[in-house]
């Protein structure tokens, strides 16, 4: 990310846990076990400077938002129930934490409370009820468990539509169930 992120047609949207990323960046202590035992160490293995991890984490936003042919899309981490009416007045937190309970079904609650709008959601982060990449009308979850063997999910955005993709990860370590207690 940190070779691609001054291109102009990339945004880069902040997650749950990337503000580890702008903590260790600034030495500041970081209260993740995950992050500590896990993410700084290979950070530091990989010698990326800190610098260029301030600058990166500069870089992240809270959501994209925008009009293509007519239809209106609002691209976040956490996932939304609803197009805030004013988004500058809008919690970021929301934005990446997504709204409600971790339990709440995102993708059909937008669907209900968007009801004849033209406007579509694609987000990550939440799926416990293992949903396809369609979630629910005009909602998007990308959030395909890649890091446990899932499947890495992308859409395309063209003058076609959305074209989903979902491709399988291989390459994952097992986590015991010790470790997940």
């Amino acid at each position: 990310m940190i070779k691609i992120k001054d291109y102009k047609n990339v945004i880069i949207l902040e997650g749950n846990h990337d503000r580890y990323i702008n903590m260790y960046g600034n030495d500041e202590e970081t209260p993740s076990t995950t992050f500590n035992n896990k993410t700084k160490p290979e950070i530091e293995q990989s010698n990326i400077d800190k610098k260029d991890i301030r600058q990166l984490a500069r870089k992240f936003h809270q959501l994209a938002y925008f009009t293509y042919k007519n239809t209106t899309y609002i691209v976040t981490h956490g996932g939304v129930s609803t197009v805030p009416e004013n988004l500058l007045m809008t919690a970021t937190t929301q934005f990446i934490n997504g709204v409600g309970d971790y339990s709440d079904d995102i993708d059909y609650e937008f669907a209900n409370n968007t009801a004849g709008q033209n406007v579509v959601q694609i987000h990550g982060h939440r799926n416990m009820y293992r949903l396809p990449v369609l979630a629910a009308e005009r909602s998007y979850n990308l959030e395909g468990q890649v890091e446990r063997g899932g499947h890495l999910r992308v859409v395309t955005l063209s003058e076609n539509g959305i074209e989903t993709h979902e491709v399988k990860n291989k390459v994952f370590k097992q986590i015991s169930s010790e470790v997940q207690s």
